[in-house]
């Protein structure tokens, strides 16, 4: 069977791999760098959960975001890209905080 050429191209044009997901490498930084300890560490763990912990490209973000989240929480300038960043770094602790609280059954 003879596959044509234009099926192979558009086969051979997909990446064998996918890009690894560094969300949570960037959340652990931001958290980290601002000193939000107690959402850094839950982030720290779901990054060594998803093997990216010795990950060159994970902390290569981890270190940029750690930077960052220094500079926000010292009250540096902010872009719009830095508030994208700090809303996913709420939108995450809230999460964390959410999920404490109904763990612990208060019937809130």
């Amino acid at each position: 069977m003879r596959i044509p050429t234009l099926a192979l191209v558009a086969l051979l044009s997909f990446p064998t791999s996918a890009t690894p997901d560094y969300t949570y490498c960037e959340i652990t930084g931001l958290a980290l760098g601002a000193d939000k300890e107690f959402v850094g560490s839950v982030a720290s763990r779901i990054v060594d959960r998803q093997g990216l912990t010795g990950e060159q490209g994970c902390q290569a973000v981890w270190q940029d975001a750690h930077r960052t989240g220094k500079r926000l929480s010292a009250g540096g300038q902010w872009s719009e890209l830095d508030a994208l960043k700090w809303r996913k770094l709420q939108d995450f602790e809230t999460k964390v905080l959410d999920s404490v609280i109904n763990g612990l059954q208060l019937g809130l």
